[in-house]
């Protein structure tokens, strides 16, 4: 049962992969397996759409519709229904109001995504340069620079300037 789970996530994933230049599907976390419990049969991964209509659209595709019945089925009829679980969570969060911020690590989870550029142009990924001697925080780089102003002056007060360099 695990096993035939996991063919389809393969299977939805590489589909999602496949179609990525025009899906909206813009990548996921390796698979992750969380250790608060002792004996766990937890196996979660994020994806990350660039809408969320495109989810919508791919979740309608028939090889996440046979991945649907195959879990309906297990849940259901299956003669161990408690043995399989599913969580599925839909964060929708706008432009403007996400960062994500890697030093010294691999791109992951929001680092690791990559969207189509205009006229087949290949895929980009959102890793910036920072300028070290200008505090540009969180909420300047997500456009709030009224609310940067504010936290950049209470910074300056805190870490001298010559701190920065």
């Amino acid at each position: 049962m695990y096993q035939k789970l996991n063919n389809y996530m393969d299977g939805i994933y590489e589909d999602a992969e496949e179609n990525r230049a025009t899906n909206g599907y813009l990548g996921r976390t390796p698979d992750l397996i969380p250790t608060e419990y002792s004996q766990n049969n937890t196996l979660m991964s994020m994806s990350y759409w660039k809408t969320i209509e495109d989810l919508e659209a791919f979740a309608r595709r028939p090889v996440h519709i046979d991945g649907l019945k195959f879990l309906a089925y297990q849940i259901t009829k299956s003669d161990k229904p408690h043995d399989l679980g599913v969580l599925h969570e839909v964060l929708l969060c706008p432009a403007g109001h996400w960062e994500g911020i890697y030093s010294n690590v691999q791109p992951w989870g929001l680092g690791g995504l990559q969207w189509p550029m205009p006229k087949n142009r290949g895929f980009q990924g959102p890793f910036i340069e920072r300028d070290p001697k200008i505090l540009n925080g969180m909420w300047g780089r997500m456009g709030n620079k009224l609310k940067q102003a504010e936290v950049d002056k209470k910074m300056a007060e805190l870490i001298p300037e010559e701190d920065l360099a």
